[in-house]
């Protein structure tokens, strides 16, 4: 996990989770990533590693993802925070 400098948003460094429902390989290849996991159900939640990336490249990436038709949702993976 890291700390973005400048927004102080806690995430896990280089990963980004989509749900989409097929294409996962050329997806990974739009955002410069690689796919390194997924779930076998009809709308598929897919991890992505994207190597040296920052908060907002991983963001940029997820509106890139979020713009393609057969995506339904494309967020930086943050941990859960109990207070």
């Amino acid at each position: 996990m890291v700390v973005d400098d400048e927004t102080s948003i806690t995430y896990y460094d280089n990963v980004l989770n989509a749900i989409m429902e097929k294409e996962a390989k050329a997806m990974a290849r739009k955002v410069n990533g690689k796919l390194v996991g997924y779930s076998s159900e009809e709308d598929a939640v897919l991890e992505f590693y994207i190597h040296g990336s920052s908060y907002h490249v991983l963001e940029d990436a997820a509106h890139v993802l979020k713009r393609e038709g057969n995506v339904t949702d494309a967020n930086v993976i943050r941990p859960a925070v109990l207070q």
